[in-house]
């Protein structure tokens, strides 16, 4: 391949990548349904990337790359808001370049005498210093009624548990929660589960 039918090949790319661009920013415009009983809006975008490899092959590496060889990769990320029968709300967030302790959803009921939550909510209490506050997968149910509350929950425990021992009256501390130690960010971590927990 002489470096003339580069050029026009790289040319033609950059044309088809402007075409593909524009296509997609057009797709970027958020959607509302609206029925009787329920209103329903989504957001995000389609994203395609197309590369083409034009250099030393040993950066192009480095890089991800190889010379002179096309590569298209694609994402969707998607956020959805909605209301339906004015007691239940609805909201999501997927991205597929995100780990997936990072996609939420949560529908939540509200009544006068019943408040619900099904997918992704914390469990905490009123007092913000010796409290457990994880974030949970599962349904909360609270059932209200004469200034008394039964709550109910069922679900998953995300995140990493851990605990801190203070002893005397002061301490100082400084915990780094990272998926990867900027230090030794090759050594994988022993846990399974996200930071995002």
């Amino acid at each position: 391949m002489n470096y003339n039918s580069r050029g026009r090949l790289a040319r033609r790319i950059l044309v088809t990548l402007l075409i593909v661009i524009i296509g997609g920013s057009l797709l970027a415009i958020p959607e509302t349904e609206q029925g009787e009983n329920f209103t329903l809006t989504l957001t995000g975008s389609k994203t395609w990337t197309l590369s083409y490899g034009i250099g030393d092959a040993s950066g192009l590496a480095k890089a991800g790359a190889s010379p002179y060889q096309i590569s298209l990769d694609q994402s969707l990320a998607v956020d959805i808001v909605g209301e339906a029968l004015s007691v239940l709300t609805i909201a999501a967030h997927f991205n597929d370049k995100e780990p997936a302790s990072m996609q939420t959803l949560t529908i939540n009921l509200d009544t006068e005498q019943l408040k619900g939550v099904l997918g992704d909510f914390s469990l905490t209490g009123k007092q913000a210093f010796a409290v457990y506050n994880k974030k949970l997968k599962g349904l909360r149910l609270d059932y209200l009624r004469d200034g008394t509350t039964l709550t109910g929950v069922v679900s998953q425990i995300e995140g990493i548990s851990e605990s801190q021992t203070f002893i005397g009256t002061t301490a100082h501390a400084q915990v780094l929660y990272a998926a990867a130690q900027p230090e030794t960010p090759w050594i994988p971590r022993p846990y399974r589960t996200n930071i995002a927990g």
